[in-house]
């Protein structure tokens, strides 16, 4: 696979990313073929195997061009923020809000196994310094898997909701989560 600088190599990855998106507008992700894509990108197949192995390695390229975009929003929403949780979450969901077509095109064909990937890395990324300053290697890689899965989640029943709270609504859902976990509790009430 070609992944270098040259222009021409760029541009052709570009066209194939383009030629995707496009036919994912139309068609299910399972009925989209190489041979779909390089007719629609106007490139040679020679081309697409220089660049790819498959679809699904250009849907995670696309991935890859994309969440640098994620990652500085989420930081950026956390400069000025008293509330780093509430400010990442909003972040988070205002991101989404304004790919929502894309958000469903992932559940309806069954690819959101790919974006908690790509989430469990940028969270791990965004996370790591502050985490690993209060705990070991160990707990900090539960506790990105622990938060990365739960926006997750969360994201999915949004979106399965059509997506009509808003991000500041879904922060504060989050919010109120993560403080009622009375751990405690649930011991209590077995013991009773």
């Amino acid at each position: 696979m070609d992944r270098s600088n040259n222009p021409s190599a760029i541009r052709s990855r570009k066209m194939i990313i383009k030629a995707l998106v496009e036919l994912m507008e139309k068609r299910k992700y399972e009925d989209i073929t190489i041979t779909d894509l390089v007719k629609s990108a106007e490139l040679g197949r020679k081309t697409f195997y220089r660049h790819f192995q498959s679809k699904t390695e250009v849907l995670e390229y696309f991935f890859d061009l994309m969440f640098p975009e994620f990652q500085n929003e989420l930081l950026e929403s956390m400069k000025d923020s008293n509330n780093r949780a509430y400010a990442i979450v909003k972040a988070y969901f205002e991101f989404w809000k304004r790919r929502f077509s894309l958000l469903r095109y992932l559940i309806d064909n069954g690819l959101m196994d790919m974006l908690l990937k790509k989430l469990h890395e940028t969270v791990s990324k965004l996370n790591y310094d502050i985490l690993i300053s209060v705990l070991d290697e160990r707990d900090v890689k539960y506790s990105v898997s622990f938060f990365s899965g739960g926006l997750w989640m969360l994201l999915y029943q949004w979106a399965d909701n059509g997506g009509i709270e808003s991000p500041d609504e879904m922060a504060n859902l989050y919010i109120s989560f993560t403080r009622v976990l009375p751990l405690n509790r649930h011991t209590a009430i077995r013991e009773k």
